[in-house]
């Protein structure tokens, strides 16, 4: 049965076993409990198309059903194929907890992995990670320090595309609790990020002059520390000697 604790609009999912199909459809509901047999799957099979399914809208239950006498959420693999359908992605809103995944004593003989390809993201209540099958390593996720929070309650390392805090970026690298809103004893890693580094730039003494030496990007030039700066000219790689007769330049190395 549902649990009766749950605070939720009527437009929550109840699922034994089955396929949910959101047809290139973005669905905003409350509380997921689903099934977690070889049949149970979320998917998109519109091609071209994105679908964002939304959980915990307006839901506000605290309780955490992830014990092996509770084993209630969203436990059925969230899967997609850009090549042959749509994109499916994940939202999580709503001040009430969303389990993800199953409990180790709730799990399948063989749990099959969601491969989604849409982002994940967490703008209020927590969204309880059970198990690393349930993180996408296809999907990009997206925290912020304001609301929400991440919980990751398994054991072990997940893998993620990307992973965003407050809009930013983060580098490729292990996260777990002591990065915000990460919580719990899992951890995800980060295998695509983008992220591209301020570039370093340092400045020693040489013989007739001086020596700048940065980490990569454009060294630019300007006659006054307020600019404007342009790209100095030819272009040159690191290290660039400059004479010491030369007319005073502020430089800086820009990515």
């Amino acid at each position: 049965g549902y649990p009766p604790a749950v605070n939720c609009p009527a437009r929550h999912i109840l699922m034994n076993s089955g396929k949910i199909d959101l047809n290139g459809t973005s669905q905003r509901v409350g509380y997921v409990f689903t099934g977690n047999d070889a049949n149970s799957v979320i998917t998109n099979s519109a091609f071209g198309t994105v679908s964002t399914l939304t959980v915990c809208f307006n839901c506000t239950n605290l309780v955490a059903y992830n014990g092996a006498a509770t084993p209630r959420g969203l436990r059925a693999p969230l899967l997609d194929d850009p090549a042959t359908g749509g994109i499916l992605a994940l939202v999580k809103e709503g001040t009430a907890i969303q389990p993800l995944g199953t409990y180790p004593a709730d799990a399948p003989a063989n749990p099959v992995a969601s491969n989604y390809h849409g982002d994940t993201t967490v703008n209020n209540g927590t969204l309880q990670v059970l198990s690393p099958e349930a993180v996408s390593p296809n999907s990009a996720f997206r925290l912020n320090t304001t609301k929400g929070i991440l919980r990751l309650d398994f054991a072990g390392v997940a893998p993620v595309k990307q992973l965003f805090i407050n809009g930013q970026e983060v580098p490729n690298g292990t996260y777990g609790s002591e990065t915000a809103p990460l919580a719990g004893n899992g951890k995800l890693l980060v295998i695509q990020s983008t992220f591209v580094p301020a570039p370093s730039l340092s400045l020693d003494a040489v013989a007739g002059g001086l020596r700048l030496t940065w980490s990569h990007g454009t060294l630019e030039s300007s006659d006054t520390i307020t600019g404007p700066w342009t790209p100095v000219e030819g272009s040159p790689a690191s290290p660039l000697d400059v004479p010491a007769n030369d007319a005073r330049k502020f430089y800086r190395a820009r990515r």
